[in-house]
């Protein structure tokens, strides 16, 4: 009998809702439907952790905690560097007397288990997800992320060239992230009153007003403070003010959310939003189908998994010019492209006011691209390989 192939998975964060997250439970399934391969996997505790506490796998928990995706000062650097201290106990008491042919980072920003791991001489596959900012910082991350791991994988093809150009390191290859077709009835406002109050479901059942949703935590990278300037600027000139679904935690204790909430209040914004928290998939997607489009502002992204959401269910995106997001998104085409700035989001989104058969046209194309660029079944076997290549 042929030993087995032992993969140790490590996830960042146990959020109920996330791309990366997804992607990581996509790794687990995949992963353990191969008789060729035993899996472990860490992954800080939370409601993702709790969740995949029925499969059939060795699993850790571990202290929350990477490398800050954005730079906001020094503190968070500080912190990070604090915890890694609690994380390498952590990782040295879960594997103490185990052995393992590779390790999967689902995030380069993983930084203390990618150090750990090569000093314990196992190979590794590490994702990048995110783009590093400011670029003199992601300079430097990535040549050193560039000595301990083994193989990298880009979610989009600007992370991969621009990995390239600063490394010269050619142990790298896209793999766009994709998702899992889901089969929905006729979907009813009415269905998400567990986790939006009737008010609210009254105005996504509303033809009154556009509606788009986005995704991610209230913070300063997925920048959502610019939805808000951009509704108040429809409201200052007298239009019809869209609605904005907003999906993800937003009770984060930081000074953004703070400024975000207090903007909301003070140009009384509040009957223009909708905050529903984390959503199991199956209510995002239920969210989606309501909307009329998807709102992507943030500062840094590789591949956010909303656009494969997005496309799969014929929902057109605008966008900031942000990671990989214009390899999907073509202005014009399936959305439209917009600058980090109020004006021109007001632009992009008052397109699809003006012009209501543009909306039908640009949901034809979203769902033809994502037929065209994400495929989950090829890119997870494509990763098999790899992984077999490496051991």
């Amino acid at each position: 009998m042929n030993k087995k192939i032992k993969l140790l998975f490590i996830s960042h964060s146990s959020a109920a809702a996330g791309g990366g997250e997804d992607d990581f439970e996509r790794l687990i399934n995949y992963f353990s439907g191969q008789p060729e391969y035993e899996i472990e996997y860490l992954i800080p505790p939370g409601a993702r952790s709790d969740k995949l506490k029925g499969t059939p796998h060795r699993k850790g928990n571990y202290l929350w905690g990477f490398l800050p995706v954005v730079y906001e000062g020094v503190i968070p650097y500080i912190k990070y560097f604090v915890k890694s201290f609690i994380q390498v106990y952590q990782f040295r008491k879960f594997t103490k007397g185990r052995k393992y042919d590779m390790c999967v980072l689902n995030v380069s920003v993983l930084l203390w288990p990618l150090i750990y791991f090569k000093l314990k001489k196992v190979k590794s596959v590490i994702f990048i997800r995110e783009t590093v900012e400011p670029e003199y910082i992601r300079n430097k991350f990535y040549r050193l992320i560039r000595k301990f791991g083994n193989y990298f994988i880009a979610v989009c093809r600007s992370i991969e060239i621009d990995y390239r150009n600063i490394t010269e390191d050619k142990r790298i290859e896209t793999l766009y992230s994709s998702v899992e077709e889901i089969n929905l009835k006729e979907i009813d406002a009415a269905d998400l009153t567990r986790y939006i109050s009737g008010d609210c479901i009254e105005k996504l059942s509303s033809d009154n007003s556009l509606k788009f949703i986005t995704v991610g935590e209230i913070g300063v990278r997925k920048n959502q403070k610019l939805i808000l300037e951009t509704l108040l600027t429809f409201k200052n000139r007298g239009l019809q003010v869209p609605i904005a679904l907003f999906v993800g935690n937003y009770k984060s204790d930081n000074s953004y959310t703070s400024d975000f909430f207090r903007f909301l209040k003070e140009n009384n914004l509040e009957d223009n939003c909708i905050f529903t928290g984390e959503l199991p998939r199956s209510e995002f997607i239920k969210c989606l189908k309501l909307s009329d489009a998807v709102l992507i502002t943030s500062h840094s992204e590789g591949m956010p998994l909303t656009v494969a959401d997005a496309f799969m269910n014929s929902k057109p995106i605008i966008s900031t010019k942000v990671g990989g997001v214009p390899e999907a998104v073509i202005d014009g085409f399936n959305g439209y492209l917009v600058e980090k700035n109020t004006e021109s989001l007001f632009e992009g989104i008052s397109k699809l006011y003006n012009d209501p058969g543009k909306l039908k046209i640009f949901s034809v194309n979203a769902y033809n691209t994502y037929a065209e660029k994400f495929n989950l079944n090829r890119n997870l076997n494509r990763l098999n390989v790899i992984f077999k290549e490496i051991i």
